[in-house]
């Protein structure tokens, strides 16, 4: 289903049947989240035979705790998804984990690969879910430095789309040069056009001197714009 305002239509996908409804929430690329409320109302009246919600970048929304369905996970409501690979920053041990209920749980233990996730990686995954002083201190960063990008961005006469994840949506009618004019000041995006959202460019939360790079490339981005056009 397309996307309505920048989120999931669930009122639109509430009304199709299939096997699976997916909902990443917050939204890969977009960054939008939609509320726990929405989502306990669209579990009522979905069509679907099974919900699913990835809730991968859910630590970076700004309250966690009232977005998250892990509740409705744990009555055997949806199935929640989650990864290490975001605000822990395993993305190289591809860890990751599923709260379902039992039935659902034994269903997936039947056809899942042979091979799962190997011991260090567990050990790995185990140390990082235990330093809490580590994940607040990356969703701290994440959240100051979102705002940044944002204000950066609308700075230079572009549109942010708001953001709840680690990195923020630009609207841009000049996507490919868009993208080219930051990789010559050494900055890589992710143009739109390869996540399913021509028009747009993805741009993820840096480090503190990222973020000062990139205002020095967006506000020549600008000027290029404005000589071009």
């Amino acid at each position: 289903m397309p996307l309505k305002n920048w989120v999931h239509d669930l009122d639109a996908m509430s009304q199709v049947e299939a096997d699976v409804a997916y909902i990443v929430n917050p939204h890969n690329p977009t960054g939008t989240a939609h509320s726990r409320a929405a989502i306990e109302r669209f579990v009522e009246l979905s069509r679907a035979a099974l919900v699913v919600v990835d809730e991968a970048y859910i630590d970076f929304t700004d309250d966690p705790e009232q977005t998250t369905v892990m509740p409705l996970a744990r009555e055997g409501d949806v199935v929640v998804l989650r990864t290490l690979s975001k605000v822990y920053a395993l993305a190289g041990l591809r860890v990751g984990y599923m709260v379902a209920s039992r039935e659902v749980v034994a269903t997936l233990r039947k056809i899942r690969p042979p091979f799962s996730v190997g011991a260090l990686a567990q050990a790995g995954a185990l140390a990082a879910v235990k330093d809490n002083t580590h994940k607040q201190r990356v969703r701290d960063h994440v959240l100051r430095l979102r705002g940044e990008v944002t204000r950066i961005v609308q700075q230079v006469g572009y549109v942010a789309v708001p953001s709840q994840a680690n990195f923020v949506l630009v609207e841009t009618p000049d996507e490919l040069a868009f993208v080219a004019r930051l990789a010559s000041h050494g900055i890589q995006v992710r143009p739109g056009s390869a996540l399913g959202l021509p028009g747009t460019v993805r741009i993820s939360v840096p480090s503190d001197s990222g973020l000062a790079l990139l205002r020095r490339a967006l506000a020549r981005v600008a000027i290029a714009r404005e000589v071009w056009t």
